[in-house]
């Protein structure tokens, strides 16, 4: 199963690989107003936290979410103020984070949510002002982001987004009108097509 969640400025993730248990466990924060992003990572005996070295790193104006690609070595934040993607390379055995060449990367206007594909291909990032969703190539040698075409449309306010674990769908609500999109990926370019009509959500 996965999930479509709400905004949230907190992510967690892992070091250098999430399916190996042994691998460092991250706790990722999104300090909207201090433009910045706090790592810690997890005392495995306690959950405790620990600051990572170098931490807060600073992001784009206004981020708003984390995510990580699946195989932990890199970082995405959506910066709301700033239109843009900051993204990181990450030292999974410290926490420490360093700027992906090229970034923070150009997005639509005040975008809200970044995924990243399970295969780790493809990045999307809705855009609510725009009431948009945009592709992304991920370079597998740097994790830097290159647009892969037209952004599609979404519903009005578009708020989080998600991809099936086969990476075939993606899945986008949208705030205002009580929605979610449904899209088909193209598995050689990443773009996307809408797969019908928006199904009916609950008020909000």
């Amino acid at each position: 199963s996965f999930l479509l969640k709400v905004r949230s400025p907190i992510g967690l993730g892992a070091g250098s690989d999430h399916a190996n248990e042994s691998a460092q466990q991250i706790v990722y924060s999104a300090n909207q107003s201090a433009n910045n992003l706090t790592v810690h990572t997890v005392d495995k005996n306690t959950g405790a936290l620990k600051m990572a070295p170098g931490s807060p790193f600073p992001t784009g104006d206004y981020p708003v979410s984390v995510s990580t690609s699946p195989d932990g070595k890199y970082v995405y934040v959506a910066n709301q103020g700033s239109d843009s993607v900051s993204g990181y390379s990450l030292d999974g055995n410290t926490g420490t984070l360093k700027p992906i060449p090229g970034s923070p990367f150009p997005a639509g206007h005040y975008p809200d949510s970044v995924k990243i594909s399970p295969d780790g291909h493809f990045a999307y990032v809705t855009n609510e002002d725009d009431n948009t969703v945009s592709a992304y190539k991920v370079n597998a040698n740097n994790g830097a982001l290159t647009p892969t075409g037209k952004r599609a449309d979404t519903g009005k306010h578009p708020m989080s987004v998600t991809i099936s674990p086969n990476g075939r769908f993606v899945y986008v609500s949208n705030f205002d009108v009580d929605t979610v999109s449904s899209y088909l990926v193209d598995p050689m370019t990443g773009n996307l097509t809408s797969s019908g009509v928006p199904a009916k959500t609950d008020d909000r």
